[in-house]
């Protein structure tokens, strides 16, 4: 062998480790994503489930020395108001429930969980039903990553009356989105129920209707079932695309709800762009009138990425089967690490 085709094996093999350590990063910024992810929403969870522990009068919060910076709150006022979802699927501004002493909730925090930095907000406030300007508490929980390759925040909201210390609350929870969608890592198409912030494709050939999978279940004593779960669909910019009720059969153990094509309207993600931030709002109704919310954002992603036209590919002189392939790629604001790991090259065989 000659040290010219050593000096070509060496250029191949440098190659192939390049490409394999750019894959290994790849997986690795997933990873991260999905880990902080899934750890946001137990730390959501829990600060609910801290907060409802309290008696009704202590679900206030302190005022802070500043009001942190959210594009859902409005400091102009006092006190502050939270941007929020009506029971007739439309935006309100609530005024928070405030208090000058340092028994109430404290609005922002930061911690550290596996060495992942986590900032929580919390907000309360009250909610008119009709009836009575003050019928119950309405508690918003924001729980955000920051530090990680892709950032990202879960909301997370819970209904808390006076009557909940005779009776508990039902307890409602989006379990996904099931939908059509290709496997990067089993290089397949599949249905797959999806998570915060994927994104869903809508109805063509081999693609099933997306489906938002809601689990609603009685927690206390005095209710015996589930009486409706009411669905909502919001575009990024918050306006109501599509609404619907879904009543269950007033049973106790039925606890599975589903916004399918078998109901109207349809949840068909083709009827709508794609974009990222579309909502999903769901509330459930037990049988004494109690309710629980939930929601879910999600993108959606019909159209194919524009075919790329900044590869660059040269043969190696004297080297039948080398190519050199680079790509010419400058992040923009959007862009996120994980999108990366949706391209796939293929060499096309010439038969001649």
């Amino acid at each position: 062998m000659t040290m010219i085709e050593l000096a070509m094996a060496a250029v191949i093999i440098l190659g192939a480790v390049i490409t394999m350590m750019a894959m290994f990063d790849t997986a690795i910024d997933i990873l991260r994503y999905t880990t902080s992810r899934s750890l946001a929403t137990q730390i959501g969870n829990q600060a609910l489930e801290d907060i409802r522990s309290l008696d009704y009068a202590q679900a206030v919060v302190s005022n802070p020395t500043s009001w942190p910076v959210d594009a859902d709150l409005d400091t102009s006022s006092v006190p502050p108001k939270f941007k929020d979802i009506n029971e007739s699927s439309a935006t309100v501004w609530r005024s928070l429930i405030t208090t000058d002493t340092a028994a109430g909730l404290q609005v922002e925090e930061t911690i550290v969980r596996q060495r992942i930095t986590f900032i929580i907000r919390k907000y309360v406030m009250y909610v008119d039903d009709g009836s009575d300007t003050d019928a119950f508490k309405r508690l918003v929980v924001k729980v955000k990553w920051i530090k990680t390759p892709v950032e990202g925040e879960v909301v997370m909201t819970s209904n808390f009356s006076r009557e909940d210390t005779g009776d508990s609350r039902p307890l409602a929870k989006i379990l996904g989105i099931r939908s059509t969608n290709y496997d990067y890592f089993k290089r397949q198409t599949i249905d797959t129920t999806h998570g915060i912030d994927d994104a869903i494709r809508g109805p063509a050939a081999g693609v099933m209707n997306p489906e938002v999978w809601v689990e609603a279940v009685v927690t206390g004593a005095k209710a015996h079932y589930i009486n409706t779960v009411d669905f909502s669909l919001f575009s990024p910019t918050g306006s109501l695309l599509e609404e619907i009720s879904v009543t269950s059969a007033s049973v106790r153990n039925e606890k599975y709800f589903v916004w399918d094509g078998s109901s109207f309207p349809d949840f068909n993600s083709n009827d709508y762009a794609d974009g990222r931030g579309y909502l999903v709002r769901i509330e459930a109704t037990d049988d004494l009138g109690k309710t629980d919310v939930d929601g879910q954002r999600f993108d959606i992603d019909n159209e194919s990425p524009p075919s790329e036209t900044t590869f660059d590919a040269t043969t190696t002189p004297g080297a039948q089967h080398s190519h050199n392939i680079t790509w010419g790629w400058t992040a923009t604001v959007g862009d996120e690490t994980p999108e990366l790991a949706r391209w796939i090259l293929y060499r096309e065989r010439n038969s001649g």
